[in-house]
């Protein structure tokens, strides 16, 4: 569920790569001997680059979290469902992942648990063309753009059941990148995506503001997504 502006995508990249490899700090900052820093390696929530990590690499290149006595590592999954598993493994101390990925592991005897709400809401839902609002009634045998993710897999179906849909009834299309440029491009009916990432990207693209159903007006919980 990202943003896929290049430019903005490659500022951040070549932020996490200066901060990977040596990190800054502001001038005049009192940063301690690298052997009093503590390690933390923090794998991220998508192995390319997005704004949700803006304030932890920014923290990272200008030294906060060295001032903290804390060596921030920051690392990238291979997938968008992996983060919570490398976190479980102790291959990382932190991760940045939606909720559900927390529950689902829980049950499946992970020793990870949430520590923070990077959100405060659920504004994750569906995304249409503008001038044709969303009506999940109208779905059946359409193609609504995904991600394979536990927070797709936990929030369709209940957006869907709202209408006495299931996920047979429609045709579901995983985005590679974003299912908003699959949107734009006419090869999807509807998108998911959250409004800060995915209402941003269409209205960006386009100069238009899309059609938005939010999931929690349409059956599920209000519950912080990251």
């Amino acid at each position: 569920m990202r943003l896929r502006s290049t430019a903005l995508a490659g500022l951040i990249l070549a932020a996490v790569i200066t901060a990977a490899c040596a990190g800054s700090q502001t001038p005049g900052s009192q940063t301690p001997p690298p052997g009093q820093l503590t390690t933390v390696r923090m794998v991220t929530e998508w192995l390319v680059p997005d704004p949700l990590w803006v304030p932890f690499v920014t923290a990272v290149q200008k030294g906060y979290y060295k001032e903290a006595g804390l060596d921030v590592q920051i690392q990238l999954p291979p997938d968008n469902a992996t983060t919570v598993k490398i976190v479980g493994t102790g291959k990382a101390e932190v991760g940045l992942s939606a909720i559900t990925d927390v529950v689902f592991a829980r049950k499946e005897g992970v020793p990870v648990i949430s520590v923070a709400n990077y959100s405060q809401t659920n504004n994750w839902g569906m995304f249409a063309q503008a001038g044709h609002p969303v009506d999940i009634g109208a779905l059946k045998g359409k193609a609504v753009g995904v991600y394979n993710d536990s927070w797709t897999a936990a929030m369709l179906p209940v957006m869907l059941k709202s209408a006495g849909l299931t996920m047979d009834d429609v045709k579901q299309v995983a985005a590679t990148s974003t299912t908003i440029v699959l949107l734009l491009k006419n090869k999807i009916d509807v998108a998911t995506e959250v409004t800060n990432l995915g209402g941003v990207e269409y209205e960006t693209s386009s100069g238009r503001k899309p059609e938005v159903l939010l999931a929690k007006d349409a059956g599920a919980p209000d519950t912080p997504i990251w």
